[in-house]
């Protein structure tokens, strides 16, 4: 593994972590370690030392608030989703990602309009983003449009062709 000699200088000298990106990565790694061996304990500190911490180091890094949100959906925790992704939203109106969770959380309640009016925006913003055309084909799903769902994962193929999410 490659590290680089300052973070071994950072290490050894025992300095703490403040820069908002840096802190985003280590909490996404930290998920997956926590994922990985079933250690649900460590997902509030993820949230609130990680995450929580680059957002407060940084006031305009909306990334830390949209993966926040991720984590928070897959805990079944959409109130404070929601408040991640709007965090996010207010910084950036166009992150993508956020309002792909926004979507998300309009599935989770059956709003399946307002789900496809959001990701139709965001594939608008973005239209290469595979997760969107991942979820708009959920949507279809979900309807039972099962030829627009077909064309939603087509286009998604298109895009990322050994994407494992599109080819499941």
């Amino acid at each position: 593994s490659d590290v680089c000699s300052s973070d071994l200088e950072r290490s050894d000298q025992d300095k703490e972590i403040k820069d908002p990106a840096e802190l985003t990565l280590i909490g996404m790694a930290a998920t997956e370690y926590a994922r990985s061996h079933s250690l649900s304990d460590q997902f509030n500190v993820i949230l609130n030392d990680l995450y929580g911490e680059a957002s407060k180091n940084d006031k305009d890094f909306w990334l830390a608030e949209s993966i926040a949100g991720d984590l928070l959906v897959e805990k079944y925790n959409r109130g404070e989703a929601q408040k991640s992704y709007t965090n996010a939203l207010k910084i950036n109106e166009s992150a993508v990602e956020a309002i792909v969770g926004m979507a998300q959380l309009s599935i989770q309640r059956y709003e399946l309009t307002e789900a496809q009016e959001k990701l139709e925006h965001a594939l608008k913003i973005n239209p290469s983003y595979v997760e969107g055309y991942q979820l708009l084909a959920d949507v279809h799903i979900v309807a039972g449009e099962l030829v627009h769902a077909q064309k939603a994962l087509a286009k998604a193929r298109e895009i990322n062709p050994k994407d494992v999410q599109t080819l499941g």
